[in-house]
């Protein structure tokens, strides 16, 4: 049986060829995901701290009504989650965080405090 020997510089070479193969980028992708879409560059969100959102901005409610934020402001601190009902991605994962949170609260939601 005949051995092949490659010298060590050449294997060297071969491989990092074929690495550099594996990691180009085909061109038929789409842009970065560091890039937004054009409907969404001009969006933004600042809340102001310590601020208090108005009252009168309509929502839509579980059944799809329109609805007033402060139709939920009654007698008791409100704690709002912006959540989708149907989200696909991370929403989960905030109302598991929220629900961590409100563990930790002294009173019970819907007793001390109201969750939307």
């Amino acid at each position: 049986m005949k051995t092949l020997r490659i010298p060590a510089a050449a294997l060297a070479i071969l491989l990092a060829g074929f690495a550099a193969r594996a990691q180009t980028i085909p061109g038929n992708v789409g842009p970065s995901s560091s890039t937004l879409p054009p409907t969404l560059q001009n969006v933004g969100f600042e809340p102001t701290l310590n601020g208090q959102m108005p009252l009168d901005i309509p929502f839509l409610d579980e059944n799809g009504s329109s609805v007033k934020l402060g139709d939920y402001f009654k007698q008791k601190p409100v704690v709002l989650a912006f959540v989708y009902y149907g989200c696909p991605m991370l929403c989960n994962q905030v109302l598991n965080g929220l629900n961590d949170a409100l563990r930790g609260m002294p009173e019970d939601a819907g007793d001390g405090y109201d969750v939307l």
